[in-house]
């Protein structure tokens, strides 16, 4: 299992794992970076997670993949934030959404 979120009064960003009946958490080296989606390409071989912001001017919207060589930013946006992104069945094809406002939860 995978999970992502962020404190909203300390702005802290935690990305977790479960294997194995453990939990971990990942370092997610990124100022002002705060997860709000997550999901795994159908193949599993690494997902995609999304972040937005607490209130306008916060946080940018950033698509960030996680695979077996750890976090990767592939996309960055100061104008959106991202909420979610789900899969064609296929893997070859994401969709992000998300909007220009501000978001404290997802969808």
């Amino acid at each position: 299992a995978f999970a992502v979120g962020y404190d909203l009064i300390l702005h802290r960003s935690v990305v977790m794992t479960y294997e194995d009946g453990e939990v971990a958490i990942l370092p997610l080296d990124e100022e002002q970076v705060f997860p709000t989606g997550l999901s795994w390409n159908p193949e599993g071989s690494f997902a995609f997670i999304v972040t937005g912001g607490p209130q306008s001017g916060v946080g940018d919207g950033l698509v960030i993949r996680y695979g077996d060589s750890g976090f990767e930013k592939v996309f960055s946006s100061g104008d959106y934030r991202l909420d979610g992104v789900s899969w064609d069945s296929t893997g070859k094809r994401a969709v992000i959404f998300g909007s220009t406002s501000s978001k404290t939860f997802t969808v």
